[in-house]
């Protein structure tokens, strides 16, 4: 492998846009999607950003309306076949997130590719409101994310995963931010092959697995406060 001259990293770095916020939406929550967008547009005025929405099966409408905000990138996504049957077939009955369009809760984990590009990814779900500038957000980088009070580990599981504390405070998906700082490479290839693993075991799916992903990789996240993220 050819070897990089000194400071090469850093022009590397360098290249990559500061940050995105990043969303997954399915066709009920483009109308969501459109005010989260807009909403950042408003708070983020003169700052540097992106918004990138991975959408599913959206109507063209819909396309249209979210291609004329401002800062809006659109990318067509879809989880492997095979991933999405597994899961289908596997994941606990009485689970919410037993459909196709919730399995997008998986898009949680390309918040990490992101990361060859940008050096901050923001993941917003679509159904929140933003009421001020995010840009204090990355102060939690390298990964943080809010609590999740009371529940614990466990409670996104049916059963406990032997190797694991379930017993920690459990965190909320809801809002993260992750920078490049991260082995992002190996998270996010860990995240798929973890949720196909313990598929069988996933009460809130996308959520279990980033849950136990800070023991796998062995550091603590920088916890947001609730009340304000």
């Amino acid at each position: 492998m050819r070897k990089r001259k000194p400071g090469m990293e850093s022009i590397v770095k360098s290249k990559k846009k500061p940050l995105a916020f990043f969303l997954a939406i399915t066709p009920n929550l483009a109308f969501a999607a459109g005010n989260v967008a807009l909403s950042l547009n408003k708070y983020m005025h003169g700052e540097d950003f992106e918004i990138v929405i991975y959408y599913s099966d959206l109507y063209d409408r819909d396309l249209d309306a979210l291609q004329k905000i401002p800062n809006v990138k659109l990318f067509p996504f879809q989880l492997p076949e095979d991933f999405v049957t597994t899961m289908l077939a596997k994941i606990p009955s009485d689970s919410r997130f037993r459909d196709v369009n919730r399995l997008m809760c998986f898009a949680h984990f390309e918040i990490f590719p992101l990361l060859n590009t940008y050096q901050n990814v923001v993941w917003l779900d679509a159904d929140i409101a933003i009421q001020a500038n995010l840009k204090t957000i990355t102060d939690f980088a390298p990964f943080g994310i809010t609590g999740d009070e009371p529940w614990t580990v466990q409670g996104n599981f049916t059963q406990p995963i032997e190797g694991y504390d379930m017993d920690l405070p459990g965190f909320c998906t809801a809002v993260i931010i992750v920078s490049d700082a991260l082995p992002y490479k190996a998270i996010y290839d860990w995240c798929y092959a973890a949720a196909l693993k313990y598929a069988e075991y996933l009460i809130n799916p996308d959520q279990a697995i980033i849950n136990i992903m800070f023991q796998e990789f062995d550091f603590q996240p920088n916890e947001m406060p609730h009340r304000i993220w």
